[in-house]
């Protein structure tokens, strides 16, 4: 399926101003004395003899006001001068009308714009938790696979083929799901993936997983926050791989929009800033989450991180099912505004896509509708995908790297990877795919990433 044509965009221009010279010797008459017995001179300088002879103060104010006509228009007679006043006001407040106007329509964001750049960074957030335990996850249930199989994490041909994959794609930078110091994650990440031989220049990010630092069941005690930064400073921040913005290291933080509705927000972000260590952390939040804030106010997570983001791009779009064209505008539409809005209050914005969405094998219990990876019944495998990477490049942010994060490359559990998969297509069981077609789509997602990504300009040529 071909891209959807991207959406045209208005941009006004606007030219500066004619310079204007307002030194009044240039154009008002010098007033002249006459004598009683003469009678003053016919012509353009009769307006500057009136000024002279005033008889009452209304002509004293008519004559004050004809020699305002005679400084700015003095080849004119009064009716005509006054008429070009009129004229040139009544042009200068329909401009300023005009200009309120395009400022207000340019500021609703129904429409993300279609210029895009010359360079991205894409992201994607890489999961080094697996063991070889993909007996849960929905494709196993369906008969399909991992192209690699069952694999481990921090086997080194395993993490060797993600980053050919991911230089095939075009993606620059794994953002990795990290649980704390000596977790699996963490140990994978230190010893497995930044001490790859291959690694080249490929960038590595940790992704804070809020829930499992910041947990419910210790009552959402921020006592860990601050060493765990300074732990990340001490093993990972000084790393040439490491992924940095503005010359700051990055982190990513799961479900600030969480911590912000628990009222923590502020204490979590001070503990982090406030950690022993050499360099200033870039804070990028998961917090533009469905419809943007108010306008009215200032919002205060903008205030608080240095940019937001959206993982949870399935909870923010709707309809489940078949998303639509019509789904993917109002999501993007929506995303357009938050980073209008951040960009008002400086904070940095990096839009995200996702190829789908079926957690039903791992949760079934919460009976979550499942998105599929088209967006028709009719539609090709991927095109969900297209249509998002299309609308999400036209987004990102210039100021911090052009970013753009896609959910995920392998969280198999929830079924957002784009990682290759083999196996047969199949739309059964029911129970799992609610009747969706789930397609062994191989290197689908990655073969989108670079035909897109390789040629901005032709991607988003107009017809």
């Amino acid at each position: 399926m071909q891209p959807r044509k991207p959406i045209q965009e208005l941009s006004y221009a606007s030219s500066d101003e004619d310079s204007v010279n307002d030194n009044p010797s240039n154009h008002c008459p010098v007033e002249e004395n006459f004598p009683s017995n003469k009678q003053p001179p016919t012509g353009r300088n009769n307006l500057a003899v009136e000024l002279e002879v005033p008889s009452s103060p209304k002509k004293t104010k008519r004559r004050d006001k004809i020699k305002l006509w005679c400084c700015f228009f003095p080849r004119y007679s009064t009716e005509v001068n006054l008429a070009i006043l009129i004229a040139f006001l009544a042009f200068v407040v329909g401009l300023i009308v005009i200009t309120f106007l395009l400022t207000r329509i340019s500021r609703k964001g129904q429409k993300p714009s279609t210029s895009f750049p010359s360079n991205i960074t894409i992201g994607v957030f890489y999961y080094p938790w697996y063991t070889g335990n993909f007996q849960k996850t929905l494709r196993e249930q369906l008969g399909q696979a991992p192209a690699l199989g069952d694999y481990h994490s921090s086997h080194a041909d395993v993490i060797a083929q993600h980053l050919a994959w991911s230089q095939q794609a075009n993606i620059g930078l794994w953002i990795a799901s990290w649980w704390g110091e000596g977790t699996l994650t963490d140990n994978i990440i230190q010893n497995s993936i930044f001490n790859h031989t291959k690694l080249g220049h490929h960038k590595i990010a940790l992704f804070y997983e809020t829930k499992g630092r910041i947990k419910k069941e210790d009552n959402y005690s921020t006592d860990l926050v601050m060493g765990d930064v300074q732990y990340m400073c001490q093993q990972y921040f000084d790393n040439p791989n490491y992924f940095r913005i503005q010359g700051r290291p990055v982190l990513f933080i799961y479900l600030t929009r969480m911590l912000e509705a628990l009222g923590i927000l502020d204490s979590v972000v001070k503990l982090m800033r406030a950690a022993p260590c050499n360099h200033q952390v870039f804070l990028i939040g998961d917090q533009a989450f469905g419809g943007p804030p108010s306008r009215k106010r200032p919002y205060q997570p903008f205030e608080l991180l240095d940019a937001v983001a959206n993982y949870d791009v399935y909870g923010s779009m709707t309809p489940h099912g078949y998303a639509g064209l019509q789904g993917v505008d109002k999501y993007y539409a929506q995303q357009f505004q938050w980073r209008s809005l951040a960009a008002k209050q400086n904070c940095g914005y990096v839009p995200s896509l996702s190829a789908g969405y079926n957690d039903v094998a791992v949760r079934p219990q919460m009976n979550h509708q499942p998105l599929s990876r088209r967006l028709t019944q009719d539609s090709a495998d991927g095109s969900l995908f297209q249509a998002g990477l299309i609308q999400a490049i036209r987004l990102v942010d210039p100021n911090i790297e052009s970013v753009l994060t896609i959910t995920s490359f392998n969280e198999w559990f929830e079924d957002t990877q784009i990682e290759p998969v083999v196996g047969k297509s199949t739309t059964i069981p029911t129970t799992l795919t609610t009747g969706l077609e789930y397609d062994a789509y191989g290197e689908l997602y990655l073969d989108i990433l670079r035909n897109i990504t390789s040629n901005l300009t032709s991607a988003f040529a107009m017809p």
